[in-house]
Formats: structure tokens, sequence, C-alpha cells
């Protein structure tokens, strides 16, 4: 099985290293992970070109603003054109326990399943002071579950990005795109909880909470 992550990230290059690291700790490793950072003119690839990783890293830059299915369909296909069997869709500002990898894809084989998500997760909130980490039911995202603990097959990522692509604002969020796919494949509910769900200010989802 060939293991890709796909990552979208913008304007925080600090992110971007510190996901990468977070995918070098994991217990099961990907074969591929690459990166779509767009809506800055200027790359920040820099920010992990010094890191000793066990894994191949490919970085997209596109410097125009683009709709939200983009950040997301891009480096999607490409882990898809590069053979990838296995696919993690992963936040550059979230947290991921070091068995997330090896927890999420042991549930796809386990019950020959198309799509995992995990639907409790813990979450913190970056304001001052910082709030304690809480496991919690996640019910913010349209898929019933926290949209980086996803994890799905090919044929999953094959219509995903056809769903992407797909004319129309029926579905203005790409969580929701991924939502409206869930009926015609096997997915289930993630018994392990392998993520942190991280609260900001500049969160599309989440910041009313803060």
């Amino acid at each position: 099985m060939k293991i890709g992550v796909f990552t979208p990230t913008y304007n925080r290059p600090d992110l971007a290293r510190f996901v990468a690291l977070q995918m070098q700790n994991q217990t099961v490793k990907p074969a591929l992970m690459c990166f779509h950072q767009n809506g800055t003119s200027d790359s920040y690839e820099w920010a992990i070109a010094d890191l000793r990783l066990d894994f191949d890293v490919k970085w997209i830059h596109t410097p125009d603003r683009i709709p939200q299915a983009q950040w997301y369909m891009i480096p999607l296909q490409y882990c898809i054109d590069q053979q990838c069997d296995c696919f993690f869709w992963c936040d550059h500002d979230d947290w991921y326990l070091s068995n997330h990898v090896e927890q999420q894809v042991n549930q796809l084989k386990g019950q020959c399943a198309d799509f995992v998500i995990n639907d409790k997760c813990r979450c913190v909130a970056l304001a001052e002071p910082y709030r304690d980490v809480q496991e919690t039911l996640f019910t913010a995202h349209a898929p019933k579950g926290m949209s980086s603990s996803m994890c799905f097959n090919r044929p999953f990522a094959a219509a995903l990005v056809d769903a992407f692509k797909a004319p129309g604002d029926r579905f203005p969020y790409a969580d929701q795109v991924v939502a409206s796919l869930k009926p015609r494949f096997k997915c289930i509910t993630g018994a392990v909880n392998t993520t942190t769900y991280v609260i900001h200010a500049n969160s599309l989802t989440s910041k009313g909470w803060l």
C-alpha cells in the first residue's frame, strides 16, 4: 500500500514544517507528502527544505487565491498521479498522534472500507489563557467528524477529485463535497481518537468558538 498525504498551506511556513515533522514521527510513515501552498506570491518551500524525512515530498505553489475545493483537489490529484493507494487529508494546523496513520490504515483495511473519519477528537483553543485539551464529539464538519482525520482509498479519491471539478455552488466548502460522496461508498467512523483539532482566529469552521 502506497500512502499519500495531501496538505494545503497558506501564509504559515511554521505550520508546514510542523505537520511535516508530525508525519515523520508516525509509527507508519507515508510514502509521499504533497503540500499545496496557495494565495501568496512567494513560495516558502524553504521551511521544510533542510528536513531529513523518510518519505518523498512534493511542494506545489499556486500564487493566486483560489476556491477552497482547489486547495485540496490539486495535491490530491498529484498523489493519485503518483499511484498512491491510500490518502490522508491532513490540515497543517491540526495535531496528529504518532499512531494516526497506522490506526486509520488498520481500520480502512480491517473493515474493507472506502473511507474513515474520526467523530471524536481532542480540541485545543489557541486563546489566552489556553484552554484545556478535551476530547469531544466533533460535529462542526459536514462529513460527521473531524475533516483532517480522514483517510480513504483510491476509488474514493478519484470520485472526490471529480466532485471538486464539478461546476456549481451547492457545496461551497470542501468538507461538504466529501459529505456528498459518502452515500456512494462504505464509510466508517474511526474507533480510536488520533487527532487534535486546533481552534484559532483564522479558522473558517470554529473561530467563533474563541
